[in-house]
């Protein structure tokens, strides 16, 4: 059988009608919005697929409802705190939340968190208490629902047993009605994850943060050894280029650095990673640019790459 190829759809975002979107077969909103001439990509060559298996459904674009424009919504499923690792760690956003809850009185936080700065302590719950959640997520009215684990900590985290991460991903593969996004910063555990995982889910997508060349070199070799249907790049924030391997990678999202002490992000390497995945066949997704408060509706991001793209497995 052959190996299924990725594709993409594509939401170019005009800054007065953000909650449009550009006609596309997997689109169920109303009303197309014309596309900007100069944010049209030339016709791309499909991807080699990272796995095997039927096609993934086509499921209407990610709502952002939960600040994170990539996504639907997030879920911390009994894993808290983290510590610093790279320099994309610098203005953590999850770190000064922790600090939040935990003076608001969260026991859950309470321990990982002191003096708004992560303690250096990880706790998670027993794993037996964390699958019945998983199975009983809340469903999407919509049939359909994406979903960032773990958005406040590292579930490949030093401190976080692999068996204990992998029997949750094996749950998460009952949930064929949830697209799962992880997100690590310490893809260099993604092998060892992938062998206790066994047969990788294919609604469970595999990610790594990498902000700069140095950190793609150290991570994406971890990332590509996982055998995902979609594996995937958050360049956020973006210091510097990032090289994109020509196969495995089926997704982009790339960002700035958000608040008052934000380090603005190369705007000439945000283009070469923008044509490096048309090349590619990669999905491409803007998700921000760098300030102390950027706009949602990219209004502060150059026209042509005011692109929203999502990988389909067609």
């Amino acid at each position: 059988m052959p190996a299924p190829a990725v594709a993409v759809r594509r939401r170019t975002v005009n800054p007065s009608r953000s909650w449009l979107c550009a006609p596309s077969p997997s689109c169920r909103r109303a009303a197309p919005l014309p596309r900007p001439a100069e944010s049209a990509a030339p016709q791309r060559s499909p991807a080699p697929a990272c796995v095997r298996g039927p096609p993934l459904p086509r499921y209407p674009l990610p709502t952002g409802k939960c600040g994170i424009a990539w996504t639907d919504s997030t879920v911390a499923l009994g894993l808290y705190g983290c510590t610093h690792v790279s320099p994309a760690c610098r203005s953590c956003w999850a770190e000064a939340m922790a600090g939040r809850l935990a003076a608001m009185g969260s026991a859950d936080y309470a321990e990982v968190s002191r003096d708004g700065r992560w303690s250096g302590t990880v706790t998670h719950w027993p794993v037996a208490r964390v699958l019945p959640r998983v199975r009983a997520y809340p469903r999407a009215r919509t049939g359909h629902r994406y979903v960032f684990p773990w958005s406040m900590a590292d579930f490949l985290h030093e401190s976080v047993p692999v068996e204990w991460s992998a029997e949750i991903i094996r749950a998460m593969g009952d949930r064929v009605d949830v697209t799962w996004q992880l997100l690590t910063k310490r893809a260099h555990r993604y092998p060892e994850l992938a062998a206790a995982v066994g047969a990788w889910p294919r609604n469970v997508w595999a990610g790594a943060t990498v902000e700069d060349a140095r950190r793609a070199d150290e991570r994406l070799p971890g990332l590509l050894a996982v055998p995902a249907a979609v594996r995937w790049l958050s360049v956020e924030p973006m210091l510097g280029p990032v090289p994109l391997p020509i196969e495995g990678i089926a997704w982009c999202v790339v960002g700035g650095e958000s608040g008052v002490d934000a380090r603005a992000w190369p705007l000439g390497d945000v283009y070469d990673l923008r044509d490096r995945c048309r090349e590619v066949g990669a999905a491409f997704f803007c998700k921000q640019a760098s300030g102390v408060a950027p706009r949602k509706d990219l209004a502060d991001v150059p026209a042509d790459l005011r692109v929203r793209e999502m990988p389909v497995m067609a």
